[in-house]
């Protein structure tokens, strides 16, 4: 296996062993989700970045960040700390303007130095917000990903992303989510990792640590309560169980659609 380097950096101090600690691991290319992953759990801080050669040439680095248990879009001290970084590693001139490449999109940043200390700004990045159209990749939704999971007769996957994943928007190739706090921790990765062998599509899982809709299982759950409420307010069904005492409601559907024979001309009979 190819050996790496890389450097430990306390973040928003001037102290040795205080401020916010981070991991940066350098030459990165070859390392898969996966092993990236493995290496931030063993380094077991709050964020670890791995250092990947730019897509655009005109930018200065990709980095990707890894709590030690999924991947983050964005963070800010990991950001601070491996521009400081960076600009190190290229010495004296290492300082100036530069853009970091995150799964968030682009990321300007500004170094300087002076007083003996370095110094890194970025500007705020945001993920652009999703048209509400089919995308690209044929998955509209949240739910769309969850009926391929069920159309691959994966159960298991197909049960947690019900109940312990809180979905905040889908796109091509991208799913943000939050999760709740029973989730495994290897949740996003393998989501991941069956979308790209499914579809034949390279596929990012962005977790946010709050946010997103309540997980499908629970909307399902408020959706039959709010049908199940509306059944036994209904006029007709309050005189049924007064009619009929013990008798119980359950199950709510909505009617089937009239078929042709009800048409008008019956309607029209004298």
């Amino acid at each position: 296996m190819k050996t790496r380097n890389y450097l430990l950096y306390d973040v928003f101090t001037t102290e040795r062993l205080a401020g916010n600690p981070l991991a940066v691991v350098l030459d990165c290319k070859g390392l898969d989700t996966a092993a990236m992953q493995a290496i931030a759990r063993e380094f077991n801080l709050s964020e670890s970045v791995f250092v990947l050669p730019p897509d655009n040439p005109k930018h200065k680095n990709r980095i990707r960040i890894f709590t030690p248990d999924y991947e983050m879009p964005f963070a800010g001290h990991p950001t601070v700390g491996s521009a400081i970084a960076l600009a190190d590693l290229a010495g004296e001139d290492g300082a100036g303007i530069f853009v970091l490449e995150e799964n968030i999109g682009p990321v300007r940043c500004a170094v300087s130095r002076h007083d003996g200390a370095t110094f890194a700004e970025f500007d705020l990045a945001k993920l652009p917000e999703p048209l509400k159209l089919e995308t690209a990749s044929g998955f509209g939704s949240f739910q769309d990903i969850v009926a391929l999971v069920g159309e691959k007769r994966d159960i298991k996957l197909k049960n947690l992303l019900e109940t312990v994943v809180r979905p905040i928007r889908v796109g091509p190739g991208q799913i943000e989510l939050a999760l709740e706090p029973s989730a495994p921790p290897g949740l996003p990765g393998e989501l991941a990792r069956k979308l790209e062998s499914w579809t034949g599509s390279r596929w990012i899982v962005l977790v946010a640590r709050e946010g997103g809709e309540n997980p499908l299982a629970v909307q399902a759950r408020d959706n039959r309560d709010t049908l199940f409420r509306e059944a036994r307010a209904h006029p007709d069904v309050q005189a049924i169980l007064k009619r009929f005492p013990g008798a119980e409601i359950v199950d709510v559907r909505d009617p089937e659609p009239a078929g042709d024979e009800f048409n008008s001309e019956k309607d029209e009979a004298p």
